[in-house]
C-alpha cells in the first residue's frame, strides 16, 4: 500500500512493543533499504550475509560482526609449526579481494616463543607464512584486516523479493 504521508507503517504502544512480527518458517521482517534505529538495539546475536566476491550471483559469505569504527574482518586460529619452525596457512580464494591493510598478532602457547615472526606479509596471495626458532610448538594467530569492498558495492540487487 502506498503512503500519502511518507510513512508506510506506524506502530505505537504505551506499554509493549509498538511493532511486532513473527514467522515460524521465514523472516519475521524483510526491510529493503537503509534502516535507522534511534534507541538501543538489543539482539540475541549478530551476523550478516554478503554476496560472494568471486560469484556474487550464486553464492554468499556469512560472517558474524566485530564492533569497530572500521569495517573489519577478523580471522584467528591455532597452528603448529613444522620441524623447521615454519607454518603456512591457506586463506580462502576470495580473501585478497575482500580484505586489505592486514594486522598480524602471534602468541606462543605452552612455552615462550622467542623470535616468533611473520615470515612474509600477505599481499594478494592466499597464504600466510609464520616462523620461529621453536619447532613443533603451537602458536595462536590472529589477523585483522579492513574490508576492501564496501557492503553497498557488493549488493548486486534485491534478492529477497
Amino acid at each position: 500500500m502506498a503512503s500519502q504521508t511518507g510513512v508506510g507503517v506506524v506502530g505505537m504502544s504505551g506499554n509493549s512493543a509498538g511493532l511486532y512480527g513473527n514467522s515460524s518458517y521465514d523472516y519475521a521482517a524483510v526491510l529493503n533499504g537503509k534502516v535507522k534505529i534511534t534507541g538501543n538495539l538489543e539482539k540475541a546475536g549478530g551476523s550478516f550475509k554478503i554476496d560472494h566476491p568471486l560469484d556474487p550471483a550464486n553464492k554468499y559469505l556469512c560472517h558474524s560482526f566485530v564492533e569497530s569504527p572500521d569495517m573489519k574482518n577478523v580471522y584467528d586460529g591455532v597452528v603448529v609449526l613444522d620441524g623447521k619452525g615454519e607454518a603456512e596457512i591457506d586463506l580462502p580464494d576470495w580473501f585478497g579481494i575482500l580484505n586489505k591493510d592486514f594486522r598480524y598478532q602471534l602468541t606462543a602457547i605452552g612455552a615462550p616463543g622467542p623470535n616468533l615472526y611473520i615470515a612474509e606479509e600477505i599481499s594478494e596471495a592466499t597464504t600466510s607464512n609464520y616462523g620461529s626458532k621453536n619447532s613443533n610448538k603451537k602458536k595462536n594467530s590472529r589477523l585483522d584486516c579492513r574490508r576492501r569492498i564496501r557492503y553497498e558495492s557488493l549488493m548486486a540487487g534485491n534478492r529477497y523479493t
